[in-house]
């Protein structure tokens, strides 16, 4: 396989990950009308990744992805589009 190909379909399904938990996430944040602040008490994260979270410009490593999962009451799974 072309390498300039693999790259694409590497980087187009890490955008589907980051797309995925992205309207995950936010469904999650709005359904507990949850702060913020509260979440990261929660998960023990600081402010400002769940503000980069929300906001859509990062995706969570596996052991902060567990955090998210753990706080709102959902599997991994649920957040996690590879499913592992």
């Amino acid at each position: 396989m072309d390498e300039k190909l693999r790259i694409a379909r590497r980087t187009k399904f890490q955008e589907k990950k980051r797309t995925v938990f992205h309207r995950r996430f936010i469904q999650l944040v709005n359904a507990s009308k949850l702060t913020n602040h509260e979440i990261a008490e929660r998960t023990g994260l600081p402010v400002s990744r769940i503000n980069w979270f929300i906001k859509g410009y990062s995706y969570p490593y596996k052991d902060n992805m567990a955090k998210i999962a753990k706080a709102f009451g959902v599997d991994l799974e649920y957040l996690n589009v590879e499913g592992k």
